[in-house]
């Protein structure tokens, strides 16, 4: 196993990629459930509000887990 930084994947890094992937996910299930009129559009707004909410939570924490991580190296 390799020590270059370069040469590593996962870890962090690919957590990081990971994150965008499942908001993407997410947001097309949603989007589908509203075409498909399972999700009313008033509640979708009041929906929308809480999964921005979790959004910037989950960003916050990825950021500070890599300042974190950063630290170390």
């Amino acid at each position: 196993m390799s020590n270059d930084p370069e040469q590593r994947t996962g870890g962090l890094g690919g957590t990081v990629r990971l994150i965008p992937v499942f908001a993407i996910l997410a947001l097309a299930l949603l989007a589908a459930l509203v075409v498909l009129d399972v999700i009313p559009r008033e509640q979708l707004a009041e929906w929308g509000t809480k999964i921005g909410l979790l959004a910037a939570i989950a960003v916050a924490a990825v950021v500070g887990i890599a300042a974190m991580m950063g630290g170390r190296r």
